[in-house]
């Protein structure tokens, strides 16, 4: 049995949490977009996945 290493409560979460890289993955894969134009977003409106989503 695998195990799984993600910690399934941070992905549905509403904070991107950028100090976890799975989690900066899973956002840049949610909003399509890259790891490094996320990071730039988060920068500019903070870290409320709601705010990006706009």
């Amino acid at each position: 049995m695998k195990y799984e290493t993600t910690n399934t409560a941070q992905r549905y979460s509403t904070k991107i949490n950028i100090n976890e890289p799975l989690d900066v993955k899973y956002w840049a894969r949610e909003f399509e977009i890259s790891s490094t134009m996320l990071m730039n977003i988060v920068d500019i409106v903070g870290t409320s996945a709601n705010t990006i989503r706009l």
